[in-house]
């Protein structure tokens, strides 16, 4: 796999949005992206304990940035697009509000590039 863009939905940007209110350093964040844009599957399944999502959720996958924050993405185009979709908390990705409708939305959401490699 080589990524050669980083795309953001919209709810990832409100995300990055809340954790900075709340003075949240972001680079554990970042360095996950790294990690996953590099393929490194040793360091992803050791430390990020990246795996895919079924269910509702299925086309995406998860890795734990630090303790309960949680990055959801997607891998398009194959395999040459990472989609950051959310990031926040088990509870509130996996919350019983979160619908089948949002967690569509979230694949129709590609809002804009944030970065290539």
């Amino acid at each position: 796999m080589a990524i050669e863009e980083i795309i953001a939905t919209t709810i990832f940007d409100k995300d990055i949005k809340a954790l900075r209110k709340k003075h949240t350093p972001l680079a554990p964040l970042w360095d996950a992206v790294d990690t996953i844009v590099a393929d490194d599957k040793n360091l992803l399944s050791s430390k990020y304990k990246d795996r895919a999502l079924t269910g509702q959720w299925t086309g995406f996958r998860e890795l734990h940035i630090k303790g309960d924050w949680l990055l959801a993405y997607r891998i398009d185009g194959n395999g040459l697009t990472l989609v950051l979709t959310r990031t926040s908390t088990h509870d509130v990705l996996y919350s019983a509000r979160m619908t089948g409708k949002d967690i569509d939305t979230y694949r129709r959401d590609e809002a804009h590039t944030i970065g290539k490699h």
